[in-house]
């Protein structure tokens, strides 16, 4: 199956590959310019950003992306960074 956006275009082939994770939709959606709240675009740029999970879905470790506290398969919660209680 080719994936296309609104006007017909193709988008990248490795999305066709990449594997399902979280984040494929939303960045599919998002190049297809359809509407996306702004936790879906976060999800879209961390499954872009670390190569489509091709390495599996694992912890980026980039602390110091304004992003990393959303990235969805990181391992610190997010009550327990700063010092917060859960």
């Amino acid at each position: 199956m080719q994936l296309t956006d609104d006007s017909g275009r193709c988008l990248p082939k490795e999305l066709e590959s990449a594997p399902r994770r979280k984040g494929r939709a939303e960045f599919i959606k998002f190049l297809r310019g359809e509407y996306s709240t702004q936790r879906e675009l976060i999800i879209a740029k961390c499954f872009d950003c670390t190569g489509f999970y091709e390495d599996g879905a694992v912890d980026c470790g980039i602390v110091t992306c304004p992003l990393y506290k959303f990235m969805p398969y990181r391992k610190t919660p997010r009550n327990q960074e700063d010092g917060e209680k859960a």
